[in-house]
């Protein structure tokens, strides 16, 4: 699923996302948005499967627990 900071809140506090993936992109100008609130990251239980570097971007890839 690729959706919004809020989607991706809502799936999950429901408890439907298995996987996270994130990109992490250098940006010149402007920002990006928080996709969960402060202190919400530290509260998921996160197992860390892949690191993907592909050109400037680097994907992170997280199970769910």
């Amino acid at each position: 699923m690729v959706g919004s900071a809020s989607l991706t809140r809502e799936l999950l506090r429901a408890g439907l996302v298995d996987e996270l993936r994130i990109d992490v992109m250098p940006v010149m100008l402007g920002g990006g948005m928080r996709p969960l609130e402060e202190g919400e990251l530290e509260r998921l239980p996160l197992e860390k499967i892949g690191v993907d570097e592909v050109g400037p971007r680097t994907t992170l890839r997280f199970r769910v627990r």
